[in-house]
């Protein structure tokens, strides 16, 4: 029986209560800055709805906590950005609470509900997401216990991962150099 399996049957034998998003985070907006206020100096990313930083910036906001993109085509998209940024107001911002739910454990948890959270969008050129549906969308709450190492799990996959997409970048820039060096022919007949 693995780790998870046990906590599961120990601690929660009758199943996992779930409770609205809005109860388990902080849920706040981010705040407005404008790309002339940016620079590349800046010593924080901002972040408003992507997996990269939109530029950098001399302040910062939020730390280690969870954005949802609010608006555009990537609308309830989920990320987790460690240590200090800032969150522009494109971007919801969920942190930690002091109420035994783990911050990177709703994000993992939100992470594999970002399909259902895009679906609830609304308006044409520039979806939003639906603000009363992310807040009270369900989220499960196990005993902190079983949270940490569900977080410890997919923690090292999440590290894994990020090294295998590091070394087949570098195998793939290492491909395209030697099929350039292979494939570079003179032509005879400009001689």
């Amino acid at each position: 029986m693995s780790r998870i399996e046990e906590l599961i049957k120990d601690l929660c034998p009758a199943g996992v209560e779930f409770a609205q998003l809005q109860d388990v985070v902080e849920l706040t907006a981010g705040d407005r800055v404008t790309k002339a206020e940016m620079s590349d100096t800046g010593l924080y990313p901002a972040y408003g709805a992507g997996t990269v930083p939109t530029g950098q910036y001399s302040h910062w906001n939020r730390e280690s906590a969870m954005i949802i993109s609010r608006a555009g085509a990537g609308a309830g998209f989920v990320n987790f950005i460690e240590g200090k940024f800032w969150a522009t107001d494109v971007c919801f911002v969920a942190s930690q609470l002091n109420k035994g739910t783990l911050i990177k454990f709703v994000y993992y948890w939100l992470k594999s509900q970002e399909h259902e959270l895009m679906k609830h969008t609304y308006g044409g050129s520039m979806p939003k997401i639906d603000k009363k549906y992310l807040w009270t969308h369900k989220v499960p709450v196990p005993p902190t216990e079983l949270q940490s190492e569900i977080v410890r799990i997919l923690d090292t996959f999440t590290e894994l991962e990020a090294e295998l997409e590091a070394e087949l970048e570098a195998r793939r820039t290492q491909y395209e150099y030697y099929r350039n060096k292979l494939l570079d022919f003179k032509d005879l007949s400009t001689r």
